[in-house]
């Protein structure tokens, strides 16, 4: 049975690849307020389930709820607009692109033809909203240390104010 007061509940997950079985009835629920942390040895399924959450993986059984309501299996865009963000262990920046034009480009929000002065002004906001230097906006991400550009990856994952925010090793 679903938990209403539930922000996140992961339900009966099952997930196997080839002959090796990742998950098997996997459960989680994350009430408002509430932090967990998944712990296990490498191979336990740990990025598994949060992929899952985030719609980056089909499972192949169990359920997904966001606040009650289902989410689709395997659908990244429908996780994000209820508010589930992923940070992901391996780099989601685009080390040829500017500061600016990653966090634009994390932002579901952003219109695809934004002006260079309205993404530098993004990179102002989150600046000042988030107390972090995100390095000059015009600057190649690849160009910057790996501790900035960890900042940057926070800070454009939380632009848009999630509600379930998953940090899978970052």
């Amino acid at each position: 049975m679903s938990d209403p007061g539930a922000a996140l509940e992961l339900a009966g997950i099952r997930k196997t690849f080839g002959s090796v079985q990742a998950l098997d009835g996997a459960r989680l629920t994350i009430r408002p307020g509430e932090l967990h942390a998944l712990l296990g040895e490498n191979g336990a399924g740990k990025s598994t389930l949060v992929a899952i959450a985030a719609g980056h993986l089909r499972a192949d059984a169990g359920t997904v709820r966001r606040n009650g309501k289902v989410l689709p299996a395997e659908d990244a865009r429908a996780a994000r607009r209820a508010g589930i963000a992923l940070l992901p262990q391996h780099d989601l920046l685009v080390e040829a692109a500017t500061v600016a034009d990653n966090l634009a480009l994390l932002d579901p929000s952003a219109p695809p033809f934004e002006s260079e002065r309205a993404r530098r002004a993004r990179v102002a906001r989150l600046e000042e909203r988030l107390g972090l230097e995100l390095g000059p906006p015009d600057v190649h991400v690849g160009n910057l240390p790996v501790g900035v550009r960890q900042r940057i990856a926070v800070a454009g994952v939380l632009q848009s104010d999630p509600g379930v925010l998953v940090l899978d090793e970052p």
